[in-house]
């Protein structure tokens, strides 16, 4: 990461505000669940209602702070980042705690080995046996086509 202006957001090295897209900073502590924990304006579109009053912005300065949720301390009045409503925040992590830790185990990307035997084994081979016809019900013949034609550039 490397700083902006004084004061500012925290950038990376590609220039991005994590904190307006609602990460701390990648691979570090928590970051995977920042905008799980606060279901990120309560998107519904993965299932994960979020917990109530936690946006990007709060959960990004308190992840970004603590790193980890159970270094968050339990009061909001002992925190040591600056976010509106902090109290509120903190009854309503304490509330919804078992539901955060679950945003955070759903969010966690697992591999199990015994599956693989190379890496190379995740290598995408070209669309499977029967692509073209699921492309064809769902009306989207292009996908086939693209497929296909990455396939065949391989």
């Amino acid at each position: 990461m490397r700083g902006g202006r004084p004061g500012g957001p925290a950038r990376s090295a590609q220039g991005r505000d994590h904190r307006r897209v609602g990460c701390v900073r990648p691979l570090r502590g928590d970051a995977t669940v920042c905008t799980r924990l606060a279901g990120s304006g309560r998107d519904s579109a993965d299932g994960f209602p979020g917990v109530k009053g936690w946006g990007k912005a709060a959960a990004s300065a308190v992840l970004g702070r603590y790193h980890h949720l159970e270094d968050i301390p339990r009061l909001g009045e002992r925190w040591q980042v600056d976010v509106r409503g902090a109290r509120s925040l903190a009854n309503a992590l304490r509330e919804h705690w078992e539901a955060a830790l679950l945003f955070r185990d759903l969010a966690t990307l697992r591999v199990d080995r015994s599956l693989l035997a190379k890496v190379a084994d995740l290598r995408w081979q070209g669309p499977a046996d029967g692509f073209a016809e699921v492309c064809d019900r769902l009306k989207a013949p292009h996908l086939a086509e693209r497929a296909s034609a990455l396939s065949a550039g391989r």
